[in-house]
């Protein structure tokens, strides 16, 4: 089953969560920072609209009369104006203030209670004072080409401002005190520079997105915290199911090896088992009948044959029943270090009369005393199996041969014969019980074909391999693993 790499889709998933952020902070900034200029922009703009409007009113009046004092002194850039200084009636002296004076006495009189400030410029001043610096002149001269704005974020003092411009346009009510100096309606007679000091718009811009930053990254946090949360469970429950369905698969496939066994058996019950039983009723029905016509030799030969038949399906019984427990876990499996040569000379002891019926040598050549580490039952069946195949298999007067090889985490013991081999077609049988070959011996002996399956069973009981190298006409070899001596 093709497993989800959660890692990966978690990485996805977050950085697209946190992009998502790190974008609707950089709007955020973004807005805060517009509103800021915009909000800088309206509290200049409505500086310069009041300056205006004050500059507008004195200016339809010619300018006002003040009492003469130590701030209001006689402007002597006016003294070209009849009646720049009066006196009253009441003997009072007063001078003439027009629009330029009277903005200029303004900005002094709240620059230090405000904070903003105000200079009045032009190329042609009749007040050297209101001759313009660099930028002034640079915005003058952009004036008269036809501009209508000028703003510049500027540092004052080591202050931050904001500066804004805009052009003066010569009116009739400014001939009075310019028509001498050659200006005509709707020229460019100066400017008026409005300068807002920023820092309190700044400590706000600042706050807010300090404010913005605290509340995005909660939000990430919760985000971050919800979608590992809810990652967390989809893959609990995921696992859940492919385990659920890993045990369906599992339980399928041992439902199909059970089907398989029950077909097995009932082969063995229906075929295997008939044939002995079949053979067993026939001989002793043939010698019931001809008893008295037999004589001593030939009754002997027909006992022996029952003999043979009913020692064969006692074997066959043997197998099936030792199989059935091996499928049902009843073995008891008790692995303990164990000579191989005594278990070798006692499997060849036992299955020696049955070598010497066929003049079959079986040769043992295993250099010193091997040690395994083996469940001793287990292991005397393997070898028996083995030994006793191989007589099955080999001709009369053929070799068996039983040796064996260590390393340090591993014993291979093999069993080889000269016999009739086995075809490429049955090797991809003999291991599968679903297809078990059973194969007459060079003598008509019979089998189940069970005996390798109890040897592969036991072989991986152990940890261990079992495999056959084979070619059919020139004998077998069968080789199985077991642990080294612990």
């Amino acid at each position: 089953m093709k497993q989800i790499n959660f890692k990966k889709y978690n990485i996805i998933i977050l950085t697209l969560w946190t992009l998502t952020i790190a974008f609707a902070v950089y709007r955020s900034v973004l807005e805060s920072n517009q509103q800021f200029e915009k909000n800088i922009k309206i509290v200049a703009r409505i500086s310069y609209q009041k300056d205006i409007l004050y500059r507008k009113w004195v200016s339809t009046h010619g300018g006002v009369y003040v009492t003469i004092n130590k701030d209001s002194r006689p402007n002597p850039y006016l003294s070209f104006i009849k009646n720049r200084d009066i006196v009253t009636t009441n003997g009072d002296s007063l001078t003439l203030i027009n629009p330029a004076y009277m903005t200029r006495q303004i900005y002094e009189l709240g620059k230090d209670d405000y904070g903003a400030m105000g200079h009045l410029s032009s190329l042609k001043p009749i007040n050297p004072f209101n001759a313009p610096d660099h930028n002034e002149k640079q915005a003058l001269l952009r004036f008269e080409k036809g501009d209508t704005l000028f703003v510049n974020n500027d540092t004052i003092k080591g202050i931050p401002y904001f500066v804004y411009v805009r052009p003066f346009m010569t009116e009739s009510s400014c001939l009075k005190c310019h028509a001498q100096q050659g200006y005509k309606i709707g020229d460019v007679r100066g400017a008026l520079f409005t300068a807002v000091p920023t820092s309190e718009f700044l400590k706000i811009k600042n706050h807010d997105i300090k404010s913005s930053l605290m509340t995005f990254l909660f939000v990430w946090v919760i985000g971050v915290s919800v979608i590992l949360f809810v990652m967390y469970n989809l893959q609990k429950q995921i696992k859940a199911r492919n385990i659920a369905e890993e045990t369906i698969i599992q339980t399928n496939k041992e439902l199909h090896q059970l089907n398989v066994d029950k077909d097995r058996f009932i082969s063995i019950l229906g075929h295997d088992l008939r044939s002995p039983f079949t053979a067993l009723i026939g001989l002793s029905e043939f010698l019931k009948e001809n008893l008295q016509k037999f004589s001593i030799n030939e009754t002997n030969k027909i006992a022996d044959d029952i003999n043979i038949a009913a020692q064969n399906t006692f074997n066959l019984l043997e197998d099936i029943l030792l199989w059935a427990r091996t499928q049902q876990g009843k073995i008891p499996f008790n692995p303990r270090n164990l000579d191989l040569t005594e278990i070798s000379n006692n499997v060849i002891d036992i299955l020696k009369p049955s070598a010497l019926a066929k003049n079959i040598t079986i040769s043992y050549s295993i250099a010193g005393n091997l040690t395994v580490f083996a469940d001793i039952d287990m292991l005397k069946t393997v070898l028996r199996n083995l030994v006793s195949n191989a007589i099955k298999f080999t001709h009369n007067g053929g070799t068996i041969n039983i040796g064996a090889g260590q390393t340090d985490s591993f014993t291979t013991i093999s069993v080889s014969d000269d016999g009739v081999g086995i075809s490429q077609e049955n090797m991809a049988k003999i291991f599968d019980v679903s297809q078990v070959p059973t194969t007459i011996g060079t003598e008509r002996e019979t089998g189940t074909g069970l005996g390798l399956l109890l040897c592969k069973d036991f072989v991986e009981k152990h940890g261990g391999k079992i495999r056959v190298e084979s070619e059919a006409g020139k004998g077998s070899n069968f080789s199985f693993t077991l642990p080294s001596p612990i």
